[in-house]
């Protein structure tokens, strides 16, 4: 929510109309387009900060990279009756871990995601949202032995590397306002909604290479449902927004007998408009995931606990499109079995209508 300008001047866009002289015009205009810069300016910079801190840091990863609220890429805003928000995001991480298969090996995974996303409501309290991301993987398995392993000298140490691209698990969600209350003297507001969906399987969970089938975290998609059900709570007070969500994701089996483990997932992040056109922000994005299963077994070097600092940064490049960034960053870990964990950068564009 955005306050009103200086009293007496025409320093808004609604107000460089009848009653501002040319020259005021001419000065607002001007003023207008140099705050815009430094804003763009302020923001590119924060950007690349954040990029940087990414691929100059060792960037491992887990068995399921994903915190935070399953509906994050549409924010926590309600939309109104008939409004349309969509949206285009990138993500970039990369994972590591020991092979549960062959404990010789080390899995590498580089994955990057564009993802579309569109959000509309078709009453009040009600927003439906369908993401469907285009996912590129770079797997490989590579012979990297733990130390004191005995070695083998019969059984095969080729590394091993796919590289698949297509269309992943498509996403479709609700969240629910239970609550949306605005208090139009204080500049605040109180929203509460609770969030159900499920990732459909819609990637590929069968590609083959050589002739077998590559490891499941190669595969595009899980080959199955993944259920999931959580509560959002924002409140707002210009300049100042706050919000906290908690989810829980229950993955089922899929055709070849492998599951991913269950996950909660949760969120808490405040932001502060410093300028007109740019929202700086920081939070906390968490996970606790159980241990994969193939075949009733656990698999060891899969799921565990990560907490991650995010900064955010939103710029309003013009009415209601904006350019957002965040960045998980993890500050503590528990994983399970011969797992580490690294950065993972989002950036999108959105636009509501």
């Amino acid at each position: 929510m955005r306050r009103g300008g200086e009293s007496g001047r025409c320093c808004r866009v609604q107000m460089v109309a009848p009653g501002c002289s040319r020259l005021e015009r001419v000065v607002v205009l001007s003023e207008m387009n140099r705050s815009t810069q430094r804003s763009l300016s302020i923001a590119i910079a924060i950007i690349a900060v954040i990029i940087h801190g990414i691929y100059s840091s060792p960037v491992f990863g887990c068995s399921i990279c994903q915190s935070g609220d399953p509906l994050a890429p549409v924010g926590t805003a309600k939309l109104d009756p008939g409004q349309v928000q969509i949206a285009l995001h990138y993500e970039y991480l990369t994972a590591q871990a020991r092979s549960d298969d062959n404990p010789y090996f080390i899995e590498t995974l580089t994955q990057m995601t564009l993802r579309p996303v569109v959000a509309f409501s078709p009453w009040g309290r009600l927003s439906v949202v369908i993401q469907a991301p285009i996912v590129y993987k770079d797997f490989g398995e590579w012979f990297v032995p733990a130390p004191g392993t005995p070695i083998d000298s019969t059984a095969d140490f080729n590394p091993t590397r796919t590289q698949p691209t297509g269309l992943g698990d498509v996403d479709l969600g609700i969240r629910l306002f239970a609550l949306d209350r605005k208090d139009f003297d204080r500049f605040s507001w109180h929203r509460l909604g609770v969030s159900i969906g499920s990732s459909l399987p819609t990637g590929s969970n069968d590609a083959q290479a050589n002739g077998e089938r590559i490891d499941e975290h190669a595969q595009l998609g899980t080959g199955a449902f993944g259920p999931y059900a959580g509560i959002l709570y924002a409140f707002s007070q210009d300049p100042w927004n706050f919000f906290g969500s908690v989810s829980g994701k229950f993955p089922l089996t899929n055709g070849h007998g492998y599951k991913y483990g269950a996950a909660l997932l949760w969120s808490i992040a405040g932001e502060y408009r410093i300028i007109e056109r740019l929202s700086l922000g920081v939070g906390l994005d968490g996970r606790y995931a159980a241990r994969d299963v193939r075949n009733g077994e656990y698999q060891e070097n899969t799921g565990g606990f990560v907490l991650a600092a995010v900064p955010i940064v939103k710029f309003n490049l013009y009415d209601e499109l904006w350019l957002t960034a965040r960045a998980q960053l993890p500050i503590a870990t528990h994983l399970f079995g011969e797992q580490s964990v690294g950065p993972t950068f989002i950036t999108g564009v959105q636009y509501t209508f």
